[in-house]
């Protein structure tokens, strides 16, 4: 995912859960179409596995982790962007930045305003 997409999705969500909307209409993946499931997806595995994002769902309580770790979180969110139409406009799980999202971030913005 390019630097300027990773910091828009990253600013996001240390404003507020992100949506799969939000990563399908932001993130710029090489080798991807813009605005694809397959690059939201290939997004979605980056935050994972790069530790920056967690995937879950809002209830009453607030927002609730998958269990399991990012391969885990890699499978269910493939297997639950099938059943959905692309763009699922607010269809889905939900994104929370982690603490070493914050982190990135905090690096991020330095690097910019540097």
């Amino acid at each position: 995912m390019t630097e300027d997409s990773l910091l828009e999705l990253l600013e996001s969500g240390d404003f507020d859960y992100v949506s799969v909307d939000e990563i399908g209409f932001v993130a710029d993946v090489p080798g991807f179409r813009r605005q694809s499931k397959e690059a939201a997806l290939a997004a979605m595995e980056e935050l994972f596995r790069s530790g920056l994002m967690e995937p879950g769902d809002i209830s009453g309580s607030g927002f609730v982790v998958w269990p399991g770790g990012a391969e885990a979180w890699v499978v269910r969110a493939r297997a639950e962007l099938s059943q959905l139409p692309w763009m699922p406009h607010s269809a889905g799980f939900w994104m929370n930045l982690t603490e070493r999202g914050a982190e990135r971030l905090a690096e991020l913005r330095g690097k910019r305003e540097g």
